[in-house]
């Protein structure tokens, strides 16, 4: 039986794989290399102090709890774009016969969760 920690990878694997196809190298690897503005996450530190002291507004609670939301969606994605930069997940017969392509394997969305 599915546990729902796999039917959730595999729902994100099949979301983000769309994703993956739409991205050139280039931009794949600017994705992975994505970091948060200084500024940015000086504001998300404090944010994270007052949140362990107890001392979030219900604005700042808010403002915290949206930045936990895009940074775990932004973890996730980079996540899959790393793997994508790696290897092509697909259904396309054609393309898995290939088994690799230029130093990148082809794989079904099973065993690329099997290799996760």
């Amino acid at each position: 039986m599915e546990q729902p920690t796999e039917h959730r990878a595999i729902t994100l694997a099949q979301l983000l794989e769309p994703v993956g196809r739409c991205l050139t190298p280039e931009v794949a690897k600017a994705l992975v290399n994505l970091r948060v503005d200084p500024a940015v996450q000086n504001c998300i530190d404090r944010l994270a102090d007052k949140c362990t002291e107890g001392t979030l507004s219900a604005v700042e609670q808010s403002e915290y709890e949206t930045y936990m939301r895009a940074i775990d969606f932004i973890g996730l994605l980079q996540a899959q774009v790393r793997s994508l930069l790696q290897v092509v997940v697909t259904g396309d017969k054609h393309l898995l016969a290939l088994k690799s392509y230029e130093n990148i394997r082809v794989v079904t969305p099973r065993i690329f969760l099997e290799v996760l």
